[in-house]
């Protein structure tokens, strides 16, 4: 009895082991692409091409919004 508690006690344990090992590549994943992003915004917005993509925006949120004829 004791032998298969032991069992499934260890894979237990190398599920959790894998499952953090996991979220921990994911949670790099996502601190390095937040960093790129901001980045990249920083960079934009020294070249003052922040504001470029709002028109695009705003039609596409028109468009979903109202059903709008415009395209974009």
């Amino acid at each position: 009895m004791m032998h298969i508690f032991l069992a499934e006690f260890n894979a237990l344990r190398e599920e959790i082991i894998h499952q953090n090992s996991l979220m921990s590549s994911t949670l790099h994943i996502s601190v390095v692409t937040s960093l790129a992003v901001i980045g990249i915004l920083y960079q934009l917005k020294e070249l003052n091409f922040i504001l470029y993509p709002i028109p695009f925006l705003v039609l596409s949120l028109y468009n979903n919004l109202f059903g709008g004829k415009y395209q974009n």
